[in-house]
């Protein structure tokens, strides 16, 4: 089998990261990728020992933020750059004649316009909701994005079923297909909580408004004017000088500074879980969740939001808590309640059975569903 996918960055993105798992899931099973990218970048790197070749094709997004109307200039250039992009994936599908052609997010219809004109089936795995989670609206708007999606796709797949839901009235049922994350990286698993009524949180990932940092801070101080003895150390890179200052500013007329620490990026994900007591997923609208997944394989606790895929992986009171989203002390109350029943989550059931539920086994069956 012969497969070409279409990543919408170079970089590594949470989409790139999972695009990443399904070419060494593919290659192991003796599937031939091909992977087209749009500039030099990590994913090439990473990519090269799992393709038979790496194609760049330059191309523009079709998404643009919400409530705002991209210049006409741009919409001329995208059309131009669009065309030649389709033209160019046409040109490969040709040469190398692929079983399938694959859309990896919902960032450009290019491959999906070159399967199309070339007869070859085109799949599209779709690993957020847009408006609800990034701030962007896709191809003029959702409505007809979606329609047209499903015109020009074989299959759509979905990163959870809160994704799915989205399409439901778009997408029929027999086109529709759930596969996870694979989460191939090893946990490290974490041994025992905190003592002295004292809780580590975390927070990791991009540091942006979409991730509702200040959520959490409200929460924490909620806590701490409780009683509370939680410090949060979030992790992360922030590209919003806006909003860091919104959070910092917030610490200190709060005195929230001696709770709360900005932690910079980390290399060693899976090790700085385990070295905290529980993770705060506080997300508006959490397409997946891979850092919830990667915290509970490592046996840390979660508490999440109960918006998009957190309550398809959190269950509550059983390896965590789901709270009510937007409401700081619903977060607070369950902070409390973590504080209180600490002692009866077994860190190493929460790993056995993430590690059971996401794993490249699973994900690989998945695919086969989808790659038939």
């Amino acid at each position: 089998m012969k497969i070409l996918w279409l990543s919408h960055d170079s970089n590594m993105s949470g989409a790139n990261i999972c695009l990443d798992e399904f070419l060494q899931i593919m290659h192991q099973q003796k599937v031939e990728n091909h992977l087209i990218v749009p500039r030099d970048g990590k994913m090439m790197e990473l990519a090269k020992d799992k393709t038979a070749a790496i194609h760049q094709v330059k191309f523009y997004s079709w998404n643009w933020p919400l409530n705002s109307t991209p210049p006409i200039s741009f919409r001329l250039r995208r059309l131009v750059r669009n065309r030649k992009a389709v033209h160019d994936i046409e040109k490969i599908i040709k040469q190398i004649k692929p079983d399938f052609v694959v859309s990896n997010t919902v960032v450009t219809p290019v491959a999906a316009l070159a399967a199309k004109k070339s007869g070859t089936k085109h799949i599209w795995f779709i690993h957020e909701f847009g408006e609800e989670d990034h701030g962007y609206t896709i191809g003029g708007g959702f409505k007809n994005a979606a329609k047209k999606m499903n015109r020009l796709s074989h299959k759509m797949v979905f990163i959870s079923k809160a994704v799915e839901k989205k399409y439901e009235g778009f997408v029929p049922s027999a086109k529709r297909n759930i596969v996870h994350n694979a989460m191939l990286r090893p946990p490290v698993v974490a041994q025992n909580f905190s003592s002295n009524g004292h809780v580590k949180a975390m927070m990791l990932g991009q540091i942006a408004p979409s991730k509702n940092q200040l959520e959490a801070l409200h929460a924490i101080k909620i806590s701490k004017e409780a009683g509370v003895n939680v410090h949060l150390h979030i992790y992360g890179k922030c590209d919003d000088d806006n909003y860091m200052q919104t959070l910092k500013s917030f610490l200190k007329a709060k005195d929230l500074n001696s709770s709360v620490s900005f932690m910079g990026t980390t290399n060693t994900p899976e090790a700085t879980i385990a070295q905290h007591d529980l993770l705060l997923m506080c997300s508006r609208k959490e397409a997946f969740g891979r850092v919830t997944v990667e915290a509970l394989k490592c046996g840390v606790p979660v508490i999440a939001a109960n918006a998009g895929g957190s309550g398809e992986i959190v269950t509550d009171q059983h390896d965590g808590y789901l709270y009510e989203a937007g409401n700081a002390a619903d977060l607070s109350k369950k902070i409390q309640a973590f504080v209180v029943n600490k002692a009866s989550f077994d860190r190493k059931q929460i790993s056995n059975k993430a590690i059971s539920k996401y794993n490249a086994e699973v994900t690989l069956q998945q695919l086969k569903n989808v790659f038939h």
